[in-house]
């Protein structure tokens, strides 16, 4: 699938989250944070012999080890001011077929150049509770850019998150040219968190991956009653997935699938890139072979 290069950001994890493209949500009890930031592995080579190693080879290593840094392998970081894009945002709902699991949903978009006496967006928590961005503005989808179609990205929150709580992070994706929602995950919000009305693990691990399916889904379709205006800014060849915490975990899984009690989900090929943050990969939650098993181009970003 085809995935253009990413520009960065002035944020250090935006930077190599947009570069890697071409939260922070309550932490996951569970989790195995790593402690580097990576790339999936190469493919392996089976015609270059490994050299054996001598205690003079080792000897000859640490009498000569450099005081320089390590050299990056992901190149120089290299930050950049606000994207060329103003930056709109919408909140949404977009309803369950079932009638089980609506989902509301922001979505952060690139716009018009003639859009700049709208008014500032207001991410509000609960009536009254808001923090206004300096970066965005309420727009409708009529003020879309029109020199799209656009990548879509889908930002998952972490466990007792929201779908806004990482605004920095998608407002940037947004005004360097993308199209990104982020829903709140029915039943893993701060919300249901503070209520007691929280879903079980083994179920949100499988509604997760599903909530992201139903959002490209919905973002694909100009005839979907509530996505479908944004559509024909989307370019459906190229679409990726992001997430902080459990939200790293739903990325990952987006791709491989997943199997609990809760029931499962199949991987979805239309994903053609993956941008886990500090992921929650317990092999409760993602068998080793399961990570194995990623095919396309991943970056996890952590820190120590």
């Amino acid at each position: 699938m085809r995935q253009d290069p990413i520009v960065t950001t002035t944020r250090p994890l935006l930077a190599v989250a947009l570069l890697a493209l071409a939260a922070c949500g309550g932490s996951d009890a569970d989790a195995t944070t790593p402690s580097t930031t990576t790339t999936a592995p190469a493919p392996a080579t089976t015609d270059v012999p490994t050299p054996e190693t001598t205690a003079a080879a080792t000897s000859t290593t640490a009498a000569t080890t450099s005081t320089e840094p390590p050299s990056d392998p992901a190149g120089a970081f290299a930050p950049i001011g606000p994207g060329p894009y103003p930056v709109g945002v919408s909140t949404i709902t977009v309803d369950d077929p079932d009638g089980e699991r609506p989902l509301t949903v922001d979505v952060w978009f690139p716009l018009a150049p003639d859009t700049a006496t709208l008014p500032a967006q207001q991410y509000t928590l609960l009536p009254g509770t808001f923090y206004e961005s300096s970066g965005a503005v309420a727009a409708e989808p009529t003020a879309l850019a029109t020199d799209g179609p656009f990548p879509l990205v889908v930002y998952s929150h972490g466990s007792g998150g929201l779908r806004y709580i990482h605004s920095a992070y998608t407002e940037a994706l947004a005004g360097h040219g993308h199209l990104v929602v982020a829903p709140d995950h029915t039943g893993n919000t701060a919300i249901e968190r503070i209520t007691g009305a929280d879903v079980d693990i083994a179920s949100i691990a499988i509604d997760r991956p599903d909530d992201v399916r139903r959002l490209i889904d919905g973002f694909t379709d100009p005839g979907h009653p509530a996505a479908g205006p944004w559509a024909s800014g989307v370019d459906p060849e190229r679409i990726a997935v992001t997430g902080h915490s459990f939200g790293g975990y739903t990325a990952v899984v987006t791709t491989t699938g997943v199997s609990n009690a809760g029931g499962d989900v199949v991987a979805d090929d239309r994903v053609g890139a993956i941008i886990p943050i500090a992921p929650s990969t317990a092999e409760a939650l993602i068998p080793d072979d399961d990570i194995d098993d990623v095919d396309v181009p991943m970056m996890i970003v952590s820190g120590t």
